[in-house]
């Protein structure tokens, strides 16, 4: 255990895999979850692909995963996208794609319990490293990390937050239509 805030333990819990991917003339670490998640997850709660034109509300799917689960979405061009993980509290994680910065995003500003440091509450933001248009995104969530890793582990983030309650929530923002793939509860 890393620490402890009001009761939430600073865990890190999924452990993952390191390959080395060819991108351009470069070499690049990807990380990705490890096989074994596999097992732990349970089955998607999607009965189809779920297109996204504009901005879709998937709190429907998600309430009975008391905001632990994992989400995949594929885009068909890299444009900006937007998930807003939230409770009824107003704590809310986003996690997002800026094509013009050509990077993702984790923004916690708004996580719950932020004043316990004066650097937490801020956006953190990785390159894409990828360079074909499609974008392909697992967000894995539980009670306190969001965890993103972008296009097959080239770009990877890891967020801790402490939100008042379960971030039960999602809704979804885009400037072109995107993919949800699957929505699985990590039980």
């Amino acid at each position: 255990m890393l620490g402890v805030v009001d009761g939430q333990s600073l865990t890190f819990r999924k452990a993952r895999e390191l390959h080395l991917q060819k991108v351009g003339n470069s070499f690049f670490l990807t990380s990705t979850p490890i096989k074994e998640l596999e097992k732990i997850i349970q089955k998607n709660v999607l009965k189809e692909t779920v297109v996204v034109v504009n901005e879709l509300d998937l709190s429907s799917k998600t309430a009975t995963l008391n905001g632990t689960y994992e989400l995949q979405i594929t885009t068909q061009q890299a444009a900006d996208f937007e998930l807003k993980i939230s409770n009824s509290q107003g704590d809310e994680v986003l996690v997002g794609y800026n094509k013009i910065n050509n990077s993702f995003y984790v923004d916690r500003t708004k996580s719950g319990i932020v004043n316990f440091e004066k650097n937490f509450d801020k956006r953190t933001i990785a390159p894409r490293i990828a360079n074909d248009n499609k974008i392909s995104l697992k967000l894995l969530l539980d009670a306190t990390s969001v965890e993103v890793f972008a296009d097959n582990g080239l770009t990877a983030i890891t967020n801790l937050f402490f939100a008042k309650q379960p971030l039960t929530y999602l809704s979804i923002k885009t400037k072109t239509p995107l993919s949800v793939e699957k929505i699985r509860n990590l039980r």
